[in-house]
C-alpha cells in the first residue's frame, strides 16, 4: 500500500477530514494506523478534536 511508502511510521496522528462513510480510516486502521481520527460536518459522532495536532490530514472528495 502507499502508506507503507510514503507514510511508514504507524504512530502518525492523522485526520480525515470530511470521512463520510469513514472507507479511508477503516483502512488506515487495517494497515496498523492506530491514531486515526474522523470529522464530517454531516456526523455528530465524529471523533475530530480541534486543538489535538494531526502529522497527515486526509481531504478527499470534497467539493463535489
Amino acid at each position: 500500500m502507499l502508506s507503507d511508502r510514503y507514510f511508514p511510521r504507524q504512530d502518525l496522528h492523522i485526520l480525515d477530514y470530511g470521512a463520510a462513510n469513514f472507507v479511508l480510516c477503516e483502512m488506515l486502521k487495517a494497515e496498523g494506523y492506530v491514531n486515526v481520527d474522523r470529522f464530517d460536518y454531516f456526523d455528530d459522532q465524529h471523533a475530530f478534536i480541534a486543538n489535538k495536532g494531526y502529522d497527515l490530514i486526509t481531504c478527499i472528495d470534497i467539493l463535489d
